[in-house]
């Protein structure tokens, strides 16, 4: 699982970091990038870096939080964005881009625990697979593409997006 930190004040890196490296969420395998703008984050993009999930502040340099993530979510919109401000009058701007929640500063560890988890949550059901053989080949077919499953004596027919 790839996440990224966007934030252009270093101390919000360290503390998800520290929020995170004290839930043990290293032992599931995510990698975790700095960015300090949001054009470095379209950079990241455009070079097809994608992100699973991304903590992005709103106010930064030349180009708004809210303006990268409506970019990205044009040719990602499975991305879980979760926004970091300062400013609380911009909870509603988020709702265009369909981010996963708005967490305000200064962080509160308990907030962050229950956004993140839910963040696991959608990012694992998103993801989720099954694998099926048949005629000794394998299939891996992620379940949110299915639309259902019709079974008949001992064959199956999976129908898909």
């Amino acid at each position: 699982m790839n996440i990224c930190i966007c934030d252009d004040d270093k101390n919000i890196h360290g503390i998800i970091k520290h929020y995170m490296n004290s839930l043990y969420y290293k032992n599931i395998g995510i990698n975790i990038a700095d960015l300090y703008s949001a054009e470095e984050l379209i950079s990241a993009y455009n070079k097809e870096t994608v992100f699973d999930i991304i903590f992005l502040d709103i106010e930064m340099h030349k180009i708004s939080g809210i303006q990268a993530a409506e970019i990205i979510k044009q040719n990602y919109p499975e991305t879980i964005i979760i926004f970091i401000s300062n400013f609380p009058n911009y909870v509603f701007d988020v709702f265009k881009v369909e981010a996963l929640h708005f967490l305000t500063k200064p962080l509160s560890e308990i907030e962050f625990v229950n956004v993140f988890n839910r963040a696991l949550h959608k990012y694992k059901t998103t993801n989720s697979s099954i694998t099926l053989k048949w005629q000794n080949e394998r299939y891996v077919i992620k379940i949110n593409t299915i639309k259902y499953i019709e079974g008949y004596k001992r064959h199956i027919t999976v129908y898909t997006k």
